[in-house]
């Protein structure tokens, strides 16, 4: 019996999907979540002109980049553009040499 719930728990622990492997993955799973209409944001996808960002969720979304990166963010140094797709957001704050 041991060996059953054993074999039954690992089987339950690897239906679990693992955390996104990038954290630009993380921005476009949060960005999804406050948009469930959307079904996909590609990388380059324009998130202002389609306002996936508003002004209403930015501080949310630089607060969460804050967390991701372990960096604190600048708000006198920001530009539209830093946000204007997944690739510009993670350039700007989530490169490795940031």
């Amino acid at each position: 019996m041991q060996n059953t719930d054993s074999s039954t728990h690992e089987r339950s622990h690897e239906m679990k999907a693992p955390p996104p492997a990038r954290p630009i993955e993380r921005v476009r799973a949060w960005l999804l979540d406050k948009h469930r209409e959307q079904v996909a944001i590609d990388d380059d996808f324009d998130l202002i002109a389609s306002r996936l960002i508003d002004s209403l969720q930015f501080v949310e979304l630089v607060l969460f980049l804050e967390q991701l990166s372990g960096r604190p963010i600048d708000m006198e140094a920001l530009s539209v553009d830093d946000f204007r797709s997944l690739l510009t957001i993670e350039a700007r704050f989530l490169g490795a040499a940031q």
